[in-house]
């Protein structure tokens, strides 16, 4: 029995054959590579390695050749100078110490007690000091910081004997880390 074909079958047999399907591969990259050739052709090699304006201005660009001795003696004098500023800070006189300064709150104060807290420290063993002033007359009283979660507690310090009206309050902070001052408050 014989088998015919139809144009229709032979067409589409055609397309889908490989060897005219490769050749246009071959035929386009000859072309591409060509015109590639071509380009190359009209460079020099100082050309091809001359930087351009991106590079020559530091932009967007990457250099992975060796540091050059300029930028070798550069970067040692940089380091010198890091040193010698390390030094001088290292020389400043040994008694002046910078505290951090925080925030005192007074939080209570009456005629029997003080409380207060201090923000911007955790810590505990600071000293907090009310001093009670009215007039002329000056009092205060002492009691050791507490660390609590986000804050400094300062303990209860229980006020001298104060009589008569008008005594105004203030809380001082001082550790070995940081130092404060509250605003002055009326005793009531």
């Amino acid at each position: 029995m014989k088998k015919y074909t139809t144009k229709q079958s032979l067409s589409k047999k055609r397309i889908l054959s490989p060897a005219p399907v490769a050749g246009a591969i071959v035929l386009i990259a000859l072309i591409g590579g060509g015109i590639y050739a071509r380009s190359r052709q009209n460079t020099t090699p100082a050309q091809m390695s001359k930087p351009t304006s991106a590079q020559q201005t530091g932009q967007d660009t990457i250099n992975y050749d060796p540091a050059s001795r300029e930028d070798n003696r550069q970067n040692d004098a940089n380091k010198e100078k890091i040193v010698e500023e390390q030094k001088q800070q290292d020389n400043s006189d040994p008694g002046i110490t910078t505290l951090k300064s925080v925030t005192v709150t007074i939080t209570s104060a009456d005629i029997y007690s003080v409380f207060a807290n201090v923000t911007g420290v955790v810590e505990d063993g600071g000293t907090c000091t009310a001093v009670f002033s009215n007039g002329t007359q000056t009092l205060s009283t002492t009691s050791t910081s507490v660390a609590n979660v986000s804050y400094t507690q300062c303990g209860r310090m229980a006020t001298p004997k104060l009589t008569g009206q008008g005594w105004t309050a203030t809380v001082s902070y001082k550790s070995n880390s940081a130092q404060g001052v509250s605003k002055q408050i009326k005793v009531e």
